[in-house]
């Protein structure tokens, strides 16, 4: 069966990165895909390719150019003879819908994040949510990557039938621990082995909440002085003077290391003692915490979609914009006895192998897209 998706864009997102890893792995349950991209092809565009997924990219500057791409839009689509089309993220399902109607397919939408942030969002898209809403009904199948994204959707509006949560899935062969790369990654970072590291990886973005996160930085410093933290993302990097700035505030710049979008972040999860997450919202099921898991590094995060779900006891949940309470959960995870530590680690992994490998996600989900076109039939 081959499913056509309509993807937002294809740029470096959790919303992304987790098509990346769900499309080569249905193909082994018997799906096969094709990627229609409304903006570019972005990072992840290319390696959707080198995984054997054709991707269009329709390069779709603004609202305003939308209907001069909706021909190659229905022309891609087309060429690739789906049964199904998927929409993926809140425009993506909109444009899936109407090329869905336009071809005569039952249509099913991908739905990426919660809406704890809808006040931080473009006024465009909270438009275009309002008005998913409003169409919602007519697709066959709405999937949520968490459970706490879908009762929030049905609340404003959308519709409860043809609803499913499917969480993101990983890669627990590709993130596992390795000492010999912890060891190396300390020494390429001149981190002494033995100091504790803390580790978030997460884009630049309000909904990130990054400010929280040095705001308790500074509490752990004053508490823990050894103490190294990692910054990994998209504008996460020395040339961001909005975090420069806090960091020289808060007189972080010998225990803080931002270092911008990296493509082995598995390597660089290995040589963390703890991982965080400080979002305030957004968030449905955030892959940096489920790869996090699947290092073997116990997690510290706000409680923001289902985060408290995927973590269990296998680390600690806070309140989301709170610098005191983030501090405070840090200091405590730092302070366990390596063993204690280690210990946690190995029950976040095994959370993950148990209930989050993307074979498992991937064949569920695979089973979930039969059944929608099925149902159309």
């Amino acid at each position: 069966m081959r499913v056509g998706f309509v993807s937002t864009g294809l740029e470096t997102g959790g919303a992304e990165m987790a098509l990346l890893r769900l499309l080569p792995a249905m193909w082994r349950h018997g799906i096969e895909s094709t990627v229609v991209s409304l903006r570019s092809m972005g990072t992840i565009g290319p390696r959707l390719q080198e995984a054997g997924i054709a991707v269009t990219a329709l390069d779709v500057p603004g609202l305003a150019a939308s209907a001069a791409a909706w021909s190659r839009l229905v022309s891609a689509l087309r060429a690739a003879s789906p049964s199904l089309l998927h929409g993926w993220m809140y425009h993506g399902n909109l444009a899936a819908l109407a090329a869905g109607r336009r071809l005569g397919l039952p249509v099913a939408w991908g739905i990426r994040q919660s809406l704890g942030l809808g006040t931080r969002d473009k006024w465009l898209t909270r438009r275009v949510i309002d008005a998913g809403a409003w169409l919602s009904g007519r697709a066959e199948l709405i999937v949520y990557n968490s459970a706490t994204a879908r009762v929030q959707h049905e609340a404003r509006g959308y519709a409860a039938a043809g609803g499913a949560v499917v969480p993101n899935g990983f890669d627990t062969e590709a993130f596992r621990p390795d000492a010999a790369l912890r060891a190396s990654v300390r020494a390429e970072l001149r981190i002494p082995q033995d100091a504790p590291v803390v580790i978030q990886v997460a884009r630049h973005h309000p909904g990130k909440d990054y400010p929280t996160l040095l705001r308790a930085a500074a509490r752990v410093v004053a508490g823990v002085p050894e103490i190294r933290f990692l910054l990994v993302g998209e504008a996460v990097d020395d040339s961001n003077e909005e975090l420069m700035s806090l960091v020289r505030e808060l007189n972080l710049e010998s225990h803080v290391r931002l270092l911008g979008r990296r493509d082995d972040v598995a390597r660089l999860l290995c040589a963390a003692d703890v991982a965080a997450l400080s979002s305030a919202g957004m968030e449905g099921f955030p892959n940096a915490i489920g790869e996090a898991m699947s290092c073997g590094v116990p997690c510290v995060a706000t409680r923001v979609g289902d985060v408290p779900q995927l973590i269990g006891a296998s680390g600690d949940v806070v309140s989301p914009s709170d610098p005191g309470t983030l501090g405070a959960a840090l200091i405590r995870m730092i302070s366990l006895a390596p063993a204690e530590r280690r210990a946690l680690g190995e029950q976040a992994r095994q959370r993950i192998i148990d209930g989050y490998s993307i074979d498992q996600v991937s064949r569920r989900y695979a089973s979930l897209l039969v059944g929608a076109c099925r149902k159309n039939h």
